[in-house]
């Protein structure tokens, strides 16, 4: 008998990880038949689990105060149990809650105060976590040295204690940092483990997204030759995967390099073909992709000195963005 619940516990918990994210509603109903079996065997670690698997579930539904209020409750009850591992896990999907809060302060708190318990817990899946959050929170508060800190020990981490999780996105974000602080060289090394992670993980986001900052550390270092080959890669990579974000921000560095050399007649070829793009779709596009508006108005203005046609771009410029990019519209 008790084989069978135990395999009937697996299933549930099994259903509710595959679910999670696409389907919380239907997590909440399972998380309900897993407390009310917790209730009949008396078992409070089952109980935490499904208090802290409803929080999770209210959390994908973008329920964030009631999540909170289930995660504290399973942070209560895991430290009664003196489950550190646990503890860690509720700690850190409080620190979640803060940060979608806007409240990066008590964010840190709760990130911090689970590393410290996945250390009591003595298990790297429970400290790999906190440091990434930790990573990436002070990656976004500009902290970079300290940023880099955190994902240097997440990186150890997850090769000490092989872990099993996406890797490509911490080794891309400690190639930003390595960049930010000063080391090229290995930010790009670490650029070019993130994309073979990315291959991987059959993650074409992640591919195209840290191609495209090697190819700009390869700029930066005046590598220009290596930089064109790879943009000319990434160009075709990222229509081949209908990635179109990242293909006109691709188009603009090329397009760079192009009026470096003064190679007009193929950059004015690219510009117009984002541009036609952009129009069509404005709203899937970033500020930065509109820059193409800004690279045609300069050709037009200094390679076919045509100053009203340069205006009439340079205006939809400015209404792409809303004044908001203004700053770039230099000689």
């Amino acid at each position: 008998m008790q084989q069978i619940e135990k395999r009937l516990v697996r299933i549930l918990k099994l259903q509710i990880e595959r679910n999670l994210t696409q389907q919380p509603d239907q997590v909440l109903d399972l998380c309900e038949e897993l407390l009310r079996f917790a209730v009949e065997t008396d078992d409070a670690l089952l109980y935490g689990e499904a208090v802290l698997y409803r929080g999770k579930a209210y959390l994908a539904m973008k329920k964030i105060d009631i999540a909170g209020t289930n995660f504290e409750e399973a942070l209560g009850l895991f430290k009664e149990l003196g489950d550190h591992a646990r503890v860690s896990l509720s700690l850190n999907a409080l620190g979640a809650v803060s940060q979608l809060k806007a409240d990066r302060p008590a964010a840190i708190r709760y990130y911090h105060a689970a590393l410290q318990a996945a250390k009591q817990a003595d298990s790297g899946i429970y400290l790999y976590k906190p440091l990434v959050n930790l990573a990436q929170i002070f990656f976004a508060n500009h902290t970079y040295s300290k940023a880099l800190m955190y994902a240097r020990e997440a990186i150890a981490t997850s090769r000490q204690w092989e872990i099993d999780e996406p890797k490509s996105r911490l080794y891309h974000m400690a190639a930003k940092l390595y960049d930010e602080t000063g080391d090229q060289e290995k930010a790009r090394g670490f650029c070019i483990e993130s994309i073979r992670y990315a291959e991987q993980e059959g993650s074409d986001s992640l591919y195209a997204s840290s191609s495209m900052t090697l190819a700009l550390l390869e700029v930066k270092i005046r590598n220009y030759a290596q930089a064109e080959t790879l943009l000319r890669a990434l160009l075709q990579y990222t229509q081949k995967h209908k990635l179109k974000n990242i293909e006109s921000l691709c188009a603009i560095e090329l397009v760079k390099l192009w009026f470096r050399r003064g190679n007009h007649a193929p950059a004015f070829t690219v510009l117009i073909d984002q541009v036609n793009k952009i129009r069509k779709e404005p709203q899937i596009y970033s500020p930065q992709s509109y820059q193409v508006f800004k690279l045609i108005g300069d050709y037009c203005r200094f390679v076919k000195q045509d100053l009203d046609a340069a205006n009439r771009y340079y205006r939809l410029y400015l209404t792409m963005t809303k004044g908001v990019w203004k700053r770039y519209l230099t000689a």
